[in-house]
């Protein structure tokens, strides 16, 4: 079935456009002709008599286009009007029934029987989530109403820990990720333009800006470059909002690449031959910031004076200190004891006498 514009020939409608077939034409009767009358179309088939005319409409006729906080309840009713195209006529007591599609919003009530002016509202309750909502109003044998609505988010009332939390990066070097601070609402929608302050509570870092004002998702992000000094800075760098808790990051420095050797005690030593220093040898390897170095392999060396170590190499420990015990040779005499570390050019120097 073909329906055309009368004075153009412009095609209006054809019974194959509807979705699942619903206006398929069944096998038609041996010179059955369509007729029009009283605003439809009367087709006679093999087995039945076909009806097709304008569906009737549930009107939109107020409450669409809103928009309220999260949660709350929009401040005009949902109102459809249930309009017969063609006679103009409307129905009273016809069910509708109005739904957002399981989005979690509630209407009071769901469904409504039209009055005498063909009308039913009801009033809906926002989701949860901030967004756009599409709403219909629905009732057998009419073309759907719908409405489109937004949820905004609530005020701010938590400010939380997105991403960035937890890493290390080297002195003087930007941490592998952003910092980013999340401003929420009651339900975890993040609110955008609120400003967002960072601190590092004096450890001597930098910020790539501060503030931060929150983008559309809620989130302030900076890039944090770590100051000289390594260490844990648990709980040192801060994010704070007026209004809401602060919130903390727990974040550490390294030390940067070995580049000094120093002689921490052990110097100035003497003993008879053949016997151990009543001190041990200790070094300590730092950066070029001073910040202990640990891991490092450390070598020590007599210059071929005979004397033995309790361990050659050995590694420096957390706090960069490599420590050995020294045996003296046979030989009395004064013995200068060099210790050098992996990447490190320079030398620790310990002077001791045999006697």
């Amino acid at each position: 079935l073909w329906a055309m514009d009368a004075g153009t020939l412009n095609l209006l409608y054809t019974s194959n456009q509807a979705a699942q077939g619903r206006d398929t034409v069944p096998p038609l009767a041996h010179f059955a002709n369509p007729i029009a009358a009283d605003g439809n179309i009367f087709i006679g088939t093999q087995n039945s008599l076909v009806v097709y005319g304008l569906f009737p409409v549930l009107s939109v006729i107020g409450g669409s286009g809103q928009s309220a906080a999260v949660a709350s309840t929009l401040p005009v009713p949902l109102k459809v009007q249930a309009v017969e195209d063609y006679t103009q006529t409307v129905p009273v007591g016809l069910t509708v029934t109005f739904s957002d599609g399981g989005k979690g919003g509630t209407f009071n009530p769901s469904t409504v029987a039209t009055d005498q002016t063909g009308s039913a509202s009801t009033l809906y309750t926002l989701p949860k989530k901030s967004n756009s909502y599409s709403l219909t109003a629905s009732a057998p044998g009419y073309l759907a109403g719908l409405f489109t609505e937004t949820a905004v988010p609530g005020p701010a009332q938590t400010l939380v820990a997105w991403s960035g939390n937890n890493q290390s990066a080297p002195v003087t070097t930007p941490l592998p990720g952003p910092l980013v601070a999340k401003v929420e609402d009651g339900y975890g929608n993040g609110l955008p333009g609120v400003t967002v302050t960072y601190s590092d509570t004096g450890a001597g870092g930098t910020f790539s800006t501060n503030p931060v004002t929150s983008d559309s998702r809620g989130l302030a992000s900076v890039n944090y470059t770590t100051s000289t000094t390594a260490g844990a800075l648990h709980g040192k760098i801060t994010a704070t909002a007026t209004g809401l808790h602060g919130l903390l990051f727990f974040e550490t420095v390294t030390p940067g690449p070995a580049s000094n050797i120093a002689a921490v005690s052990g110097n100035g030593q003497s003993a008879p031959p053949n016997t151990r220093l009543a001190q041990p040898l200790v070094v300590k390897v730092t950066d070029q910031y001073g910040n202990a170095v640990s891991g490092i392999s450390v070598t020590f060396n007599d210059g071929g004076a005979g004397g033995t170590f309790s361990a050659d190499p050995i590694s420096t420990s957390s706090n960069a200190g490599a420590s050995v015990n020294y045996t003296t040779s046979a030989n009395a005499g004064s013995v200068t004891i060099q210790a050098t570390a992996t990447g490190v050019s320079t030398q620790a120097s310990f002077t001791l006498t045999v006697q």
